[in-house]
């Protein structure tokens, strides 16, 4: 009984994810107040769709809050799906500082996205799913000034990938291009880790990302608590696109986890959840 309330509750959870509702804005309260419950100096450091693509109209399911605290240097994550759950652990990577207090929403972002190349992106490549991230960088590529905050809409379908840049700040298009496996450097992130599929997962699921320069890299698997269940040391590979099959244990109950991909300085982070 116990199990089959539990594959109900993430049941609901993945029905609520696949429906486009918030807005990333709709979010920040609920998420700051329950992160400022277990560090209440921490600062807001990115925000990211969680789980189900970002809609056209800049909506989701769910959106993910990653804060860090400035004197501890401790990093929290929150996931907000109606309602807000706060845990310690998150991005963990220095690259990322607070974003300002005021920004235009993720409807303001999408828009600009979609009318400088997003939509006929999505109508030559119908399967094209979209991930959406707020950010505000201490470095940044080519002639976006650092500490600029920064809307970023990825858009995959398969080897095809768009992107546009967009300014938080009044939803101004900084640039919007055509990517593949050699351009990442057009983009302030220069290591992708992308999601993982299938996602959710029954038993076993594939982790995917991508290298500007070749380098070691380790992938390491963290439950929603932030303890560590499974690490696998990828060792030195070549720049370009790179997959690693993932097999759940088989103690390994359902529910959210976390995938931390970090090669060199660079660290990335992804939500997966797992179904028995």
């Amino acid at each position: 009984m116990k199990k089959l309330v539990t594959v109900l509750a993430l049941s609901l959870l993945f029905v609520s994810l696949s429906f486009g509702q918030y807005l990333a804005r709709d979010g920040i309260s609920a998420a700051t107040t329950a992160v400022h419950a277990l560090s209440p100096d921490a600062t807001m450091r990115m925000i990211v769709n969680l789980q189900s693509p970002v809609t056209a109209a800049g909506r989701c399911g769910g959106w993910m809050y990653h804060f860090c605290s400035p004197t501890t240097h401790n990093w929290y994550s929150a996931m907000y799906v109606g309602t807000s759950q706060a845990f310690p652990g998150g991005i963990n990577d220095s690259v990322y500082v607070a974003l300002p207090a005021t920004f235009v929403d993720s409807d303001v972002a999408m828009a600009t996205a979609e009318s400088n190349g997003g939509a006929v992106f999505r109508q030559n490549n119908p399967t094209a799913t979209i991930m959406l991230m707020g950010a505000t960088f201490v470095e940044q590529n080519g002639t976006i000034p650092a500490g600029t905050p920064l809307w970023i809409a990825n858009y995959g379908s398969n080897n095809n990938q768009f992107a546009a840049v967009m300014y938080m700040s009044n939803g101004n298009l900084i640039v919007a291009t055509d990517v593949n496996e050699h351009q990442y450097a057009l983009l302030p992130g220069t290591v992708e880790l992308k999601n993982n599929y299938p996602n959710p997962f029954n038993s076993q699921t594939t982790l995917q990302y991508s290298l500007p320069t070749s380098g070691n890299v380790s992938l390491s698997i963290f439950d929603a608590s932030g303890r560590e269940i499974a690490s696998m040391n990828q060792g030195n590979q070549t720049a370009g696109d790179h997959s690693v099959s993932f097999k759940a244990d088989a103690a390994m109950p359902s529910g959210q986890y976390f995938v931390r991909l970090q090669s060199g300085k660079a660290v990335r982070t992804m939500p997966m959840m797992y179904l028995k």
